[in-house]
């Protein structure tokens, strides 16, 4: 009997060009039907920032990452796992693993971020932030930087509450040095832990830690923005946190302040204002109420790849002419042929296009070739 734990890591260290074609298919399939339906596509799309320490084809090197994993110590745990946080699953891209030191429950869980360059000031108000919230019951997720990050994990850490680090890197690197000591006491901790969508020996990318702000904020109800100016990277976070239908709150800052320009232009665009525990904690409720669960995987068969060649392109509409897919269909037809193009000409989120995409291609009516979308049965 084949392992399913091999296949989801296998799944989860393709390119990202290939994990949006997998993110869909997820729990409606089991790994590794979906394995080997995408494998004649990627052949060998292992992620760059994987296979510069894993050798060889995916099986091969997924099955190291395992092997290394259980000699060090490490978690892997799968989307359908129930130990993997429900939240997350409910994001349209969760990994299909994750990697921790140390896992529990959580139930309440807040996003505090915010910029690396911190002063006395912002610092000491993370820390009050991350006990009164863990003080009302929430855990606090951060990215485990300098800054903002560090000093709510260490407040909640002094408030005797749960933090959960989630890294840029490898799960086992201690990046940057100058938080050894929280790292320490998290591992050190009961029920806090570490998160990462990377496995052991994989250092950080520019853009790894970008991938990273989705996990943040979808693990969390709401995410707090306390300190950032107009290029910090929590922006980015705040941005997931709204396309994953959570809330931002914003600690409002001088206005004279280059540091808080971004927290401004976040409140200008309508985020809400930080002002007690109380408050979000009310967001919570509302946003715990709207959110639905994905249903278990149903154990369909394998989707079958189609064959270009003995399947006609439909020469009727065979989708409703005011659907989203028979636009995606006379784009296709009029050359409109890749993810970004036909997003900007249907303005259509790139989330929906996708599982979209993957549901035409999976119904024989289009054909991934490269980067290129084309109509099942055109060369």
């Amino acid at each position: 009997m084949s392992d399913p734990l091999l296949y989801y890591v296998a799944l989860s260290i393709l390119k990202n060009g290939f994990l949006r074609r997998v993110y869909p298919l997820i729990g409606d399939y089991s790994a590794e039907d979906i394995f080997y339906f995408l494998k004649p596509d990627f052949n060998t799309g292992i992620s760059g920032v994987v296979s510069a320490y894993y050798k060889g084809d995916i099986l091969t090197a997924a099955d190291k990452i395992i092997t290394r994993c259980r000699k060090e110590n490490y978690s892997i745990i799968p989307v359908t796992d129930e130990r993997y946080p429900h939240l997350l699953k409910e994001i349209y891209d969760p990994p299909p693993v994750i990697y921790t030191k140390g896992i529990s429950e959580i139930r309440s869980p807040v996003a505090v971020v915010g910029t690396r360059n911190s002063d006395p000031q912002s610092s000491g108000f993370t820390r009050s932030v991350a006990k009164e919230l863990s003080a009302a019951g929430c855990e606090i997720i951060s990215g485990m930087a300098k800054g903002i990050d560090r000093n709510a994990h260490a407040g909640c850490l002094e408030a005797g509450g749960v933090t959960v680090g989630v890294l840029a890197n490898g799960i086992d690197s201690r990046y940057p040095a100058d938080n050894y000591d929280i790292y320490n006491s998290i591992t050190g901790s009961e029920k806090s832990f570490l998160v990462s969508e990377y496995p052991p020996g994989v250092n950080a990318d520019r853009w790894t830690f970008v991938r990273r702000n989705r996990i943040i904020s979808g693990m969390s109800y709401v995410t707090v923005i306390v300190k950032a100016s107009a290029k910090s990277g929590a922006l980015i976070t705040a941005k997931y946190a709204v396309d994953q239908n959570r809330e931002v709150f914003v600690c409002p800052g001088n206005v004279f302040d280059g540091g808080y320009a971004g927290c401004n232009d976040l409140l200008r665009q309508g985020a809400s204002v930080f002002t007690s525990a109380d408050n979000l904690l009310e967001s919570i409720n509302l946003i715990a109420g709207k959110l639905r669960k994905k249903p278990a995987a149903s154990g369909k068969a394998a989707p079958e790849k189609n064959n270009v060649s003995d399947k006609a392109w439909p020469e009727t509409a065979v989708y409703d002419p005011a659907s989203i897919e028979f636009k995606i269909m006379n784009s296709v037809r009029n050359k409109i042929q890749s993810i970004d193009e036909i997003a900007r000409a249907l303005q259509v989120e790139a989330g929906v296009l996708n599982r979209k995409l993957i549901e035409m291609e999976l119904d024989g009516n289009l054909v991934f070739e490269g980067s290129r979308i084309i109509p099942a049965g055109v060369k």
